[in-house]
């Protein structure tokens, strides 16, 4: 049984492209987002850091073909992020909370394979990071009150696809991104101290493409 199954994966792989004329692919996944951040507020009571956490997700993206292998990807998902913020001198955790973080990308591909049975893909491009409000447990009368994005950062991007008959497909997608975005965070201590968070995001996702 192994070896067959090896031997129709070798002939997939190995066939010629038989799926032409691609024009556009929407795609449905589930993403998991690393904020990779560091930020302090620098109250008159302490000095606060914060701490995104990585949480699971849902996205959706179209990816529009110019030729045969150019495309521009549109890509937008959406998380229900954690933080929390630690005081460094008392050395406690003050205050835990939930926030929305939406990544908005649009890169620009380049598919090596795009008409195969695996389409292997590098891409660049940017990415806008939007923050919903800010609701959490307040354990030390500190708390984020709002957070901002601020900065339209660049994205680096890789993947693979993997055709499943004509119209249908799995794709496999990271995105990271190198230059920190900044975000901007508000304390409601009484001083409303701001700070910005320096964010480099990994976005990776997993989904189901239909192809046009």
């Amino acid at each position: 049984m192994k070896p067959l199954f090896v031997a129709v994966a070798l002939a997939l792989f190995l066939a010629p492209p038989a799926f032409a004329d691609r024009t556009f692919d929407l795609t449905g996944f589930v993403v998991w987002v690393d904020p990779n951040s560091e930020g302090t507020f620098d109250s008159p009571t302490d000095e606060i850091d914060v701490d995104l956490g990585d949480e699971m997700g849902y996205g959706a993206s179209v990816n529009i073909f110019f030729t045969d292998r150019i495309s521009t990807e549109l890509s937008v998902s959406q998380v229900d992020s954690s933080f929390g913020l630690s005081a460094r001198r008392r050395a406690v955790n003050v205050s835990d909370g939930k926030f929305d973080m939406i990544p908005i990308t649009g890169v620009i591909q380049f598919h090596f394979a795009p008409e195969g049975v695996i389409d292997p893909y590098i891409g660049a491009g940017g990415a806008y990071i939007v923050f919903g409000d800010v609701t959490g447990d307040n354990a030390g009368n500190l708390a984020i009150d709002d957070i901002d994005s601020d900065d339209l950062g660049l994205v680096l991007n890789a993947g693979i696809g993997v055709r499943l008959g004509q119209r249908f497909g799995l794709v496999g997608d990271v995105k990271y991104i190198p230059v920190g975005s900044a975000a901007r965070g508000v304390l409601n201590d009484a001083a409303g101290t701001e700070t910005d968070i320096e964010i480099s995001p990994i976005i990776v996702s997993a989904g189901i493409q239909i192809r046009f």
